[in-house]
């Protein structure tokens, strides 16, 4: 019996979001690195690597619906934002998609905008620290970093106020 190896694939652009939803585009991608055991969790590069390639993706996506499937220069931009963090340090991306046309090293270019390893603070105390019967540390975050959650904020609030 002889059989043919062949490839089939059903290329189909989804963002992920229901036909007829008003708003069918994602506004800010959110990635989570959740790995509790540190020789599992993506080193920041790889996390900022794993953005740009579900931003592009998002973007691409929507570019295809918006203007079709054929290479070219967009009317528009298509704009995604991401945020990547493990709770602690955050990576802000933004990217803009430009042309679909990737086979081509001249002319117009896609952009992506990266602001990496932002700290929101040093440490998280679950429980106090007490030497001597004197908190020494209180239950919280020590170090806490305010531009890096107002960079956050502006990412979530962006386009919406």
């Amino acid at each position: 019996m002889g059989l043919q190896e062949s490839n089939l694939y059903d290329e189909k652009d989804d963002t992920g979001f229901q036909e007829g939803y008003p708003y069918p585009y994602p506004h800010t991608l959110y990635l989570m690195e959740s790995a509790n055991l540190r020789p599992h969790r993506f080193q920041p590069d790889q996390l900022r690597a794993k953005m740009i390639l579900f931003a592009f993706g998002n973007a691409l996506a929507q570019a295809r619906l918006l203007y079709g499937n054929d290479a070219k220069v967009l009317e528009q931009p298509v704009v995604v934002q991401s945020v990547g963090t493990d709770g602690r340090v955050f990576q802000f991306l933004v990217l803009q998609l430009n042309t679909t046309d990737l086979a081509s090293s001249e002319g117009i270019k896609n952009l992506v905008w990266v602001d990496s390893d932002q700290l929101l603070y040093q440490h998280f105390w679950c429980l106090p620290v007490i030497k001597k019967k004197v908190v020494v540390e209180p239950v919280g975050p020590t170090g806490f970093q305010p531009e890096t959650f107002k960079k956050f904020l502006a990412l979530y609030l962006h386009g919406a106020v």
